[in-house]
């Protein structure tokens, strides 16, 4: 595989993430983009987010590493102590 200046190819990992609320269980879709191929220096590897197909998710939960473990880890970290409706910006 040979990609051209300006390309990029982004190899998708998909995850759920559930977690006790309350008496109940809520989970929460996170997305990790992991590039493939050469990556410049200082930039990472990976960026992982809750992802919802209707919400926009808040930058500062975009977490990043240099692998797919490390960005998820990343994310969890910051996303752990929120609830759901702190993930993402409202609904305009």
């Amino acid at each position: 595989m040979e990609l051209r200046q300006g390309e990029r190819l982004l190899r998708v990992h998909r995850f759920r993430f559930w977690k006790a609320m309350g008496c109940g269980q809520s989970s929460i879709e996170l997305l990790v983009e992991e590039a493939l191929g050469p990556v410049p220096p200082e930039t990472p590897r990976c960026t992982a987010r809750p992802e919802h197909a209707e919400l926009v998710t808040r930058p500062e939960f975009s977490k990043t590493g240099d692998t797919v473990e490390e960005a998820v880890a990343n994310c969890l970290e910051a996303i752990r102590p929120r609830r759901f409706y702190e993930l993402f910006l409202p609904k305009a």
